[in-house]
C-alpha cells in the first residue's frame, strides 16, 4: 500500500483522487502499486446483469447511458451530478465489461458534503468507498459546473462521455460550453438532462462547437 505521505502528494487542488491499480507519485513521476480495498480484482458484470441494467433498471432514463457505453465501448466518463451515487457504479461496471483489457477512467463532480437540504445526502467519503470496488482510475471533484470545468478541462482531453444530470444552473452551463470541445474527440458524446428523471439529450462534438461559436459571436456583438 502507498504510504500516507505518498497519498497526500496525489491529493491536490481540492481534487480527491484514487487509482485502483496504480498511482503516480507526482514528485517523481513513478508508479506505485495499490490494491483493491478488499485485496482482490472485482469481476465484471455478467451479460445478464448488463441486460437488466440496460432494459429494466430505474430510473428508466439511465438505461440510455448503459446502452451507449456498451455500443461505443466508452472507457472515459465525466459525470456532473451523481444523484444517489449508484449510477456511476453501474456505468463503470458496464464500461469494465466491454472495454476488454483497456483501462477505465471516471471523474465525478458533485457538491457532496455541501449539498443543499433539498438534495439527498451523499458524503464524499461514502462514494469514494463505493468506487474502491471498481477496477478503474477514479477522481471525485467537489463543486459545480461553473467552478469545476475550468479546473479539469485541460486534464480530461479525449473524454468519451460526459453526463450532465438535471439540477445544474443553465446559465453556468451556457458559460461553460467554451471548455467542452477541448475535452472531447470526434466520437465523444455529451448527455444533458434538463429535468429530473427525464430523457437525456445526446450531443456530439460538432454540435458543442456550434454552440461555442454562437456564444462567442453573441459576446463579441455585446462588447
Amino acid at each position: 500500500m502507498a504510504s500516507d505521505s505518498a497519498n497526500d502528494r496525489i491529493k491536490r487542488n481540492g481534487l480527491f483522487v484514487r487509482y485502483t491499480k496504480y498511482a503516480a507519485n507526482i514528485s517523481t513521476g513513478n508508479l506505485f502499486k495499490l490494491t483493491n480495498s478488499k485485496g482482490y480484482a472485482v469481476k465484471p458484470i455478467s451479460t445478464l446483469q448488463y441486460l437488466r441494467l440496460a432494459n429494466f433498471s430505474n430510473p428508466a432514463c439511465d438505461r440510455q447511458i448503459y446502452k451507449l457505453i456498451k455500443q461505443n465501448s466508452f472507457r472515459s466518463i465525466i459525470e456532473f451530478g451523481l444523484e444517489d451515487g449508484n449510477r456511476c457504479i453501474s456505468m463503470l461496471k458496464v464500461a469494465q465489461k466491454y472495454a476488454g483489457s483497456m483501462s477505465i477512467r471516471y471523474t465525478g463532480v458533485d457538491s457532496f458534503d455541501a449539498r443543499s437540504e433539498t438534495q439527498s445526502n451523499l458524503p464524499l467519503i461514502q462514494i469514494h468507498r463505493k468506487l474502491q470496488e471498481i477496477e478503474a482510475k477514479t477522481q471525485l471533484v467537489p463543486g459545480n459546473i461553473a467552478s469545476s470545468i475550468p479546473r479539469i478541462a485541460n486534464s480530461h482531453v479525449r473524454t468519451d462521455m460526459i453526463v450532465i444530470s438535471a439540477g445544474f444552473d443553465p446559465a453556468a452551463l451556457e458559460n461553460s460550453w467554451f471548455y467542452f470541445p477541448r475535452m472531447l474527440h470526434a466520437s465523444s458524446v455529451v448527455l444533458v438532462q434538463k429535468m429530473a428523471n427525464g430523457p437525456f439529450e445526446v450531443m456530439n462534438r460538432h454540435q458543442i462547437e456550434k454552440i461555442t461559436e454562437s456564444n462567442s459571436g453573441t459576446r463579441r456583438r455585446a462588447a
